[in-house]
C-alpha cells in the first residue's frame, strides 16, 4: 500500500493515544514499510514536521521511525546491492535539504540519524551543524560502561557490538576513546575492537584501530581466533587501518592460543535467485552460547550482510518456519533446505574470492561467524566448475548427462527467477532469440548457480524425493554449458526459461494494461500536485497514446520541474515498474471519466500528482495542448511541499530575521521579489517544441 501523509499522520495520532499496554504497531502497518517510499515518507515527515505537529505527537514517533527503518534494511538485505547505495543516496539528499532548510525538530532529526548508523546506513552528510550533539566532555558523565555490560548482560564481542549500535551511535568521534579504552578489562575486549575496525563508519574504525594499538603486545593472548585477525586482514574496509595490522599479527603469532571451534547446530540454505542471491540462516553455539545468524550470499559480490540473534528465543527450525509461513511470494515460497555445514566447504571458498575480487567490505556480524568455520573454508578460491564436481563426488554419466540435457527444465522454486530480463526480452523477436541474446552469453553465471543447487542437494539433510533433480543432475546441467557445441544442441532448461520470459513478461504486461490496444483519442485531463497551498493544477488535452515515458516528459513540462530527479508512475494503489514505461500507454489506465493514476516525482522531496480523466474526445489530440492552469511550480529541492507551503507562508511576514531571508533567497521567494506566475502560453510553446522533437 502506498501511503500519503494523510494515512501516515492519521495512524501516528491514533497511536498517540493508545493505552501503554496496547502501544506497538499492527502487522499491517510494519508492512507498510516495506515499501521504500513509505519510508522515505516517515523519514520526510520526521524531517520537516512543523513544531505545532511534533508538540503533538511527542514520543510516539519514534517507533514508528525505528520500525520504518530497520524494515527497509531488512527490504534491502534481498535487493542487489546497488539498491542500498541508491537508498543511500536519496536520504542523504533529503538530510542535506534538511540542513539547507533547518529541521522543525532537532530531537526528531536525531532519532533519524541514529536509526540510520544503527541500521549500517552509509551517511556521508555532514549535519552536525544543525543537530545538537554534547561535546565529549559531556558524554563522560553517562553511566560506566562497566554497569551498563552487567544491566545488558553482554558477554561477548558481537553482542558489544549490537549495544554499541543501539547506544552509541551520535557519539562524538573524539569522545569514541574515552568509551573504548573501558574495555580493556573484558577478555572479548580485543576481539571487539578488531571487529570494529571494520565497521563501516570510518571514524569509529580508525578510533577502534588506535585504541588497539595502545595495547601491550601480551594483551593478545585473549584474541578468541588468530582467524578473525587474517580475515580482517584480507578483507580490510579502510585502508587507513592497514598499517596497524602487521604489528597486530606479530602479537597474535607470539601471544594467541589456538582457538575454540565453534559447534555449527544447523544450516538452512537457500537456492539462488535471480538476483544471484543466497540466503543463508546459521545457528552455532561458541563459548557456551547459541547465536543465530542470518546472511545473503551474493554470487556477484560476496557477502553482504549479516544479521544477529545472541539471544534466541527459539529453535532456528521454528525461526524457518514461520518465516516460510508468512512468506507472501506470488509464484512460490523461498524454501529453506537445511544442509549439513560441509555444504560451506563447497560453496564459500568462490563466494569469498568474489568478495575479494570485489572488494567488497564484510560487516562485523559476517566476520564474526566466518571466524568460527574451519580454516580451510574460508579461503577464499575461484568457482572452478571441475574442482566443484571432484567436492561432491560427481559422477560422470555420459546418457544421464545427455537426459539431463533433454529432461530437466526446473528443479527448485527460485529458477522460476532465472527468467531474462526485460531489456532482453523487448530485443528479441521470439523465445528462441533469448538462447543468443541473454542465455548462453552468460552461461558462466548459469553455472555457478546450478553447482550451487548440486551442493545443497549433496548435502541436503532430509531424503531426496523422486521428483526433485538430484546432486549429480545440477553438474550434468553446468557440464552441458561448456561443450563446444551447445549453441547447436537442445538445452531444454534454457528453452524453458526464454519461452516462461515471454509468457510472465506478457501476463505482466497485461496485468498491468487491461486496454492496451484501445484506439486512439483525446483525453481531457487535470494534473493536481497534491497538498499544495495555494492549488497547482494543469488542464491538458493529449492523446490516450502517449506512453508512460512520453507521460513522464509531458509532466516534467506542464508542471515545470526540471527532470533533475527519479519518478514513478501509480495505478489502482500498485508502482507501475519501470520496465514497461516505453510500452504501456496511459489508454490503458485512463479509459472513462474519473480513471485517475498517480506520478511522484523526487522521492527525497516526495511530490505527488494526481492524473484525473475528466473527459474524452472523439478526436485524437496532437500536440498536447494545456487549456487552464493555476499556481506555479515549486522550486526543485525544496523540502517538499510542506516545506515549500510553509516557505509561502513565511514570505507575508512583515518581519522576517536573516536566517529566513536566507532560505527564501535560496528559493527565489523574496518578498521584494514578484513571483513569476503560471504561464498557459510559454507551456503550450515548450509543448509545441517538445512534440516536435
Amino acid at each position: 500500500m502506498k501511503l500519503t501523509p494523510e494515512i501516515l499522520l492519521s495512524a501516528i495520532n491514533e497511536y498517540c493515544y493508545l493505552p501503554q499496554k496496547n502501544k506497538q504497531l499492527t502487522e499491517q502497518q510494519i508492512e507498510w514499510f516495506a515499501d521504500p517510499e513509505n519510508v522515505f515518507l516517515m523519514i520526510f515527515i520526521a524531517l520537516t514536521a512543523p513544531e505545532e505537529l511534533a508538540a503533538q505527537i511527542k514520543e510516539s514517533i519514534h517507533p514508528w521511525v525505528e520500525t520504518a527503518i530497520a524494515e527497509l534494511r531488512k527490504t534491502l538485505a534481498q535487493l542487489p546491492a546497488q539498491a542500498k547505495v541508491q537508498v543511500e543516496e536519496v536520504i542523504d539528499e533529503m538530510l542535506t535539504q534538511a540542513q539547507q532548510h533547518s529541521a522543525a525538530n532537532q530531537k526528531w532529526l536525531s532519532l533519524v540519524l541514529a536509526e540510520l548508523k544503527k541500521n549500517q546506513f552509509n551517511i556521508k552528510t555532514d549535519i552536525s551543524n544543525i543537530i545538537a550533539i554534547p561535546p565529549a566532555a559531556q558524554v563522560t558523565e553517562r553511566p560506566a560502561l562497566k554497569k551498563i555490560v552487567e544491566q545488558t548482560g553482554v558477554d561477548s564481542s558481537i553482542e558489544f557490538i549490537e549495544l554499541f549500535e543501539e547506544n552509541f551511535t551520535l557519539i562524538p568521534a573524539d569522545a569514541l576513546p574515552l568509551l573504548l579504552n573501558e574495555l580493556a578489562p573484558y577478555s572479548w575486549g580485543i576481539d571487539t575492537l578488531l571487529l570494529l575496525t571494520q565497521y563501516h563508519e570510518q571514524s569509529v574504525a580508525l578510533a577502534s584501530a588506535e585504541t588497539l594499538n595502545q595495547y601491550a603486545a601480551k594483551a593478545w593472548s585473549q584474541l578468541s581466533n588468530q582467524q578473525l585477525l587474517n580475515l580482517c586482514v584480507r578483507f580490510n574496509r579502510h585502508p587507513a587501518i592497514k598499517p596497524y595490522f602487521k604489528t597486530w599479527q606479530k602479537n597474535a603469532m607470539r601471544y594467541s592460543k589456538a582457538n575454540q571451534a565453534a559447534q555449527i547446530n544447523e544450516l538452512y540454505l537457500t537456492h539462488i535467485d535471480g538476483n544471484d542471491c543466497a540466503s543463508l540462516m546459521l545457528s552455532l553455539t561458541s563459548n557456551g552460547k547459541e547465536k543465530h545468524f542470518s546472511t545473503l550470499l551474493d554470487s556477484k559480490s560476496g557477502i553482504r550482510e549479516t544479521l544477529v540473534n545472541s539471544n534466541p528465543q527459539t529453535s532456528l527450525q521454528n525461526t524457518i518456519k514461520q518465516i516460510e509461513s508468512n512468506e507472501q511470494a506470488e509464484m512460490m515460497p523461498v524454501e529453506f533446505i537445511e544442509t549439513s555445514a560441509d555444504c560451506l566447504a563447497v560453496t564459500l571458498p568462490w563466494i569469498l574470492a568474489i568478495q575479494q575480487e570485489k572488494t567488497t567490505p564484510v560487516d562485523p556480524n559476517s566476520l564474526y561467524w566466518l571466524a568460527q568455520l574451519p580454516f580451510a573454508w574460508t579461503q577464499p578460491a575461484p568457482f572452478n566448475l571441475d574442482n566443484c564436481k571432484q567436492k561432491l563426488n560427481y559422477q560422470a554419466d555420459p546418457q544421464r548427462l545427455n537426459s539431463s540435457r533433454f529432461s530437466h527444465t526446473l528443479g527448485n522454486p527460485l529458477m522460476m527467477t532465472w527468467l531474462a530480463p526485460s531489456e532482453s526480452i523487448l530485443a528479441a523477436q521470439k523465445p528462441k532469440d533469448l538462447l543468443k541474446l541473454y542465455y548462453y552469453p552468460n552461461k558462466d553465471t548459469f553455472a555457478q548457480r546450478l553447482a550451487y543447487s548440486a551442493a545443497i542437494q549433496r548435502h541436503k539433510k532430509t531424503a531426496p524425493q523422486t521428483y526433485e533433480v538430484s546432486s549429480d543432475q545440477y553438474l550434468d546441467l553446468a557440464t552441458a554449458l561448456y561443450d563446444a557445441n551447445i549453441n547447436r544442441k537442445k538445452f531444454k532448461l534454457f528453452e524453458s526459461l526464454a519461452e516462461i520470459s515471454f509468457e510472465e513478461f506478457t501476463i505482466a504486461q497485461q496485468e498491468y494494461a487491461e486496454d492496451i490496444n484501445s484506439e486512439a483519442q483525446g483525453l481531457v485531463v487535470k494534473i493536481m500536485l497534491q497538498g499544495a497551498q495555494p492549488a497547482v493544477w494543469r488542464r491538458v488535452h493529449l492523446s490516450n497514446q502517449l506512453t508512460l515515458e512520453e507521460m513522464h516528459a509531458l509532466m516534467q513540462t506542464v508542471m515545470g520541474w526540471e527532470d533533475c530527479h527519479l519518478f514513478q508512475f501509480f495505478a489502482k494503489e500498485k508502482a507501475l515498474p519501470e520496465e514497461y514505461y516505453p510500452q504501456l500507454k496511459i489508454a490503458s489506465f485512463l479509459s472513462k471519466p474519473g480513471d485517475e493514476m498517480e506520478y511522484c516525482y523526487d522521492f527525497g522531496d516526495n511530490w505527488q500528482h494526481i492524473i484525473r480523466l475528466e473527459k474524452t474526445l472523439k478526436r485524437d489530440i496532437h500536440p498536447p495542448k494545456v487549456t487552464a492552469g493555476n499556481g506555479r511550480c515549486p522550486e526543485e529541492d525544496s523540502g517538499g511541499i510542506w516545506n515549500w507551503n510553509h516557505m509561502l507562508k513565511m514570505r507575508k511576514k512583515k518581519n522576517l530575521d536573516e536566517e529566513e531571508l536566507e532560505q527564501l533567497e535560496w528559493m527565489g521567494l523574496l518578498p521584494d521579489e514578484p513571483l513569476v506566475p503560471f504561464s498557459k502560453e510559454e507551456t503550450n510553446r515548450e509543448l509545441q517544441a517538445w512534440s516536435m522533437e
